[in-house]
């Protein structure tokens, strides 16, 4: 399983982005081989609208089946869902190794509905 989490820089230290549309990269975690990618998301950070969308579009497109953010808005979360991704909330504060280690230890809350308004 593929995890992608929305992130502030280009390493498993990173803390998490509060703007999962804005995200500057995610991270994405390969539990089968142990193993973290990064992935830009430059182009979505000066789209005037659509970032959710575009970002939730490229997490589809790294085949994670888990997504990590801190928030989640309704156009996103739909795609997201749509698509089965499985999404959980994290606090910002924690960095992508320790937001991993909640995940499989089943520490995280599942997002059942977008926790965030779009356009923020």
């Amino acid at each position: 399983m593929k995890i992608a989490i929305a992130v502030q820089a280009d390493n498993p230290q990173a803390k998490l982005d509060v703007r999962f549309g804005r995200a500057r990269f995610f991270m994405v975690f390969d539990e089968g081989d142990n193993t973290f990618k990064c992935v830009p998301n430059t182009r979505n950070l000066s789209l005037p609208q659509g970032a959710g969308i575009q970002a939730a579009k490229t997490v589809i497109e790294t085949g994670a089946g888990v997504l990590i953010a801190c928030n989640v808005g309704p156009k996103a979360f739909d795609l997201l869902q749509r698509s089965g991704v499985q999404m959980y909330y994290c606090d910002g504060e924690i960095s992508v190794r320790d937001a991993v280690e909640r995940y499989t230890r089943n520490l995280l809350v599942r997002l059942e509905n977008a926790n965030q308004e779009g356009h923020w």
